[in-house]
C-alpha cells in the first residue's frame, strides 16, 4: 500500500523563526508516528518555496531528513540535510547549521563513513561551544566520544567525555545527560579492559534510566552490563542481567534489543556449559534477526517501488521504462551484497521445487559475527558480508542462485544436484572462507546441507532440514559442514 503525504503551507503564510521550526516540526514528527505505526514508507513533502523563508524551510528540510533517516534512506537523508545546512548558512543562523551538522554526522555514522560522521561532529561541537548551549555539547561531546571508541581512538574518545562533562553543571536538568556520560565513560572502560572499574559508571547510569523510566536506554544498558559480566568470565550473572535486558525488551516491543539479548544469552549460557538452553536462545535469535532482515527487505524494497514511483510520475518517456525496470531488478537485490534478498530467494526456491528437480539447499551462517560487530563495530561486519558474498560468488557453479538469508546468514540453491555433491562444494566454500585474509581477524562459516532426496519438495520442509542440519554444525564446534540426518 502506498500512501502520499503531502504538508503544504499555502501563500500568505508568514511564521517567526521560533514559531515556523517548532510547528513544522512537532508536524512531521506526528507524521513520522503515523509512517512508523502503520508502515507507510512513500512520504513526501510538497513545499510551496515561495511561502517560505529561508529559515523556515531549513527547519523543515532537517525535520524532512530525520524522517528519511529513520526510514533508513540514507541517500535522501543526507541530500535533505545538506539542503537544510546550506540554507542555515545563508541565514547566518548558527544554531540550526549546528543542529544539521550533528545530524549528518549520524547519518554517517549509520551510512559507516566513520572519518565524515567525526568531522562533522567536530564542527557541531565547536559551533554549540561558541554559542555556549550546554545541553548540545553534551549530547555531540557524547556522540563524538562513542564513534571515537568504536574507531579505537580511546584517548580521543576520553578526551571528547571530559569536555563533555565541564559542561553538566550548566545544565537545570542534568540526570539524563550525565546518565549518558557515566554510560559512555564504562563502555570505555570495558573497550580498555578495565571490567571491574566500568561496573561502577554502568550501575549508575542504569539507576538513572529506571528512575527516569526511560526503557529503550534501561534495556540497552542491561544489555551491556551483561556483556560485561560475560566478558568478565561470569556467565550466572550475566545471564540474569540479560534476562532482564530480555523482559525489558519484549515488553516495550524493542525487537532488535531483543534480538541482541538472545544472541548473547546463547553465548553465555554455552559459556556455562548448558548447551540445551544456549540451543533455544540461538534459535530464537536467529528467527528474531530474520523477521528484522525480512521487515528491513520490505521497507527498501518499498522506498525503491517509491522511486518508480514518483519517476513515473515526473518522466514519461523510454527512459523512465528503463529505469523502472531496472529499479525493479533491484527490488530483488540485497543492497549491501548485491545477491538475491530473502524474499526473492524464497521465489526461486519455491519456483525450482515447482519443477521436481533434485534440489540441494546450503544455509551458511557467519560463525561469531554477533562477537565481531561487537568488538570491530558494524561498518567492518558489513565489509566481512560483502567478502563473504563475494567468496560465495566464486566458489559456486553457473546457474547456482545466492541470496542473503538473513542478518548473517546466506542460501545457496544447488539445481539437480545430489547430496554428495552439494557437500563438496559446501566443503569448497568453507575452505575458501577461512583461508580468507578478512580485515581485523579470521572469519569462519557453518553450513547445513539439505536436499529434496531427503526432504522432498515443499520448501518449507527443505529449509528446516537445511536449518538443523546448521544448528548441529554449530553446536558441533562451527567451521564445519553437516548434512541433515
Amino acid at each position: 500500500m502506498l500512501l502520499l503525504l503531502e504538508l503544504r503551507l499555502g501563500r500568505g503564510t508568514h511564521l517567526d523563526h521560533g514559531h515556523a521550526t517548532g510547528q513544522l516540526s512537532q508536524t512531521l514528527l506526528e507524521l513520522f508516528a503515523i509512517v512508523v505505526r502503520i508502515g507507510i514508507t512513500d512520504l513526501s513533502l510538497d513545499l510551496c518555496d515561495a511561502t517560505l523563508d529561508c529559515i523556515c524551510l531549513a527547519g523543515t528540510l532537517n525535520n524532512l531528513g530525520t524522517i528519511w533517516f529513520n526510514l533508513g534512506d540514507y541517500d535522501s537523508c543526507l541530500t535533505s540535510h545538506r539542503k537544510a545546512l546550506q540554507l542555515w548558512r545563508d541565514a547566518n543562523n548558527a544554531y540550526g547549521e549546528a543542529i544539521t551538522l550533528h545530524n549528518l554526522g549520524n547519518t554517517y555514522s549509520a551510512f559507516g563513513d566513520s572519518l565524515a560522521a567525526i568531522l562533522h561532529y567536530q564542527q557541531a561541537l565547536q559551533m554549540v561551544e561558541a554559542q555556549g548551549i550546554a545541553l548540545l555539547q553534551c549530547e555531540i561531546g557524547t556522540n563524538l566520544a562513542r564513534l571515537q571508541r568504536q574507531q579505537g581512538l580511546l584517548k580521543e574518545a576520553q578526551a571528547s567525555l571530559d569536555r563533555a562533562a565541564q559542561h553538566l553543571t550548566a545544565l537545570k536538568t542534568p540526570q539524563l545527560p550525565q546518565a549518558l556520560l557515566l554510560e559512555e565513560q564504562g563502555l570505555l572502560l570495558r573497550q580498555q579492559g578495565e571490567l571491574r572499574a566500568a561496573r561502577s559508571p554502568l550501575a549508575a547510569a542504569l539507576r538513572e534510566y529506571r528512575r527516569q523510566r526511560t526503557p529503550i536506554h534501561t534495556t540497552r544498558l542491561l544489555y551491556e552490563l551483561g556483556q560485561l559480566h560475560l566478558a568478565a568470565h561470569r556467565p550466572q550473572h550475566a545471564c540474569r542481567i540479560l534476562l532482564r535486558s530480555l523482559r525489558h525488551a519484549q515488553l516495550h516491543h524493542l525487537k532488535q534489543a531483543e534480538r541482541d539479548a538472545c544472541g548473547t544469552l546463547a553465548d553465555a549460557y554455552e559459556t556455562g556449559s548448558d548447551s540445551h538452553t544456549a540451543l533455544q536462545f540461538h534459535r530464537r535469535f536467529h528467527a528474531l534477526d530474520r523477521e528484522l532482515f525480512a521487515e528491513s527487505t520490505q521497507r527498501q524494497r518499498l522506498l525503491l517501488i517509491r522511486q518508480i514511483e514518483l519517476e513515473k510520475a515526473q518522466r514519461e518517456n523510454e527512459t523512465l521504462t528503463l529505469a523502472n525496470a531496472q529499479l525493479q531488478k533491484l527490488a530483488t537485490l540485497d543492497g549491501m551484497t548485491g545477491l538475491q534478498n530473502h524474499r526473492a530467494f524464497q521465489e526461486s526456491l519455491r519456483a525450482l521445487l515447482s519443477t521436481k528437480t533434485e534440489t540441494a539447499l546450503l544455509l551458511i551462517d557467519v560463525d561469531h559475527f554477533k562477537d565481531f560487530n561487537d568488538t570491530f563495530g558494524h561498518p567492518a561486519g558489513d565489509e566481512v558480508l560483502r567478502q563473504v558474498a563475494q567468496l560465495l560468488r566464486e566458489s559456486v557453479r553457473e546457474g547456482d542462485q545466492l541470496g542473503r538469508y538473513g542478518g548473517e546468514e546466506f542460501a545457496v540453491l544447488l539445481p539437480s544436484t545430489r547430496q554428495r555433491q552439494a557437500a563438496l562444494i559446501a566443503e569448497r566454500i568453507r575452505r575458501t572462507v577461512s583461508n580468507h585474509a578478512f580485515p581485523h581477524r579470521s572469519v569462519t562459516v557453518s553450513i547445513g546441507i539439505a536436499t529434496t532426496h531427503q526432504s522432498g519438495h515443499d520448501p518449507a520442509q527443505l529449509i528446516q532440514a537445511a536449518d538443523q542440519a546448521l544448528y548441529g554444525a554449530k553446536r558441533a564446534g562451527r567451521n564445519r559442514c553437516l548434512k541433515a540426518a
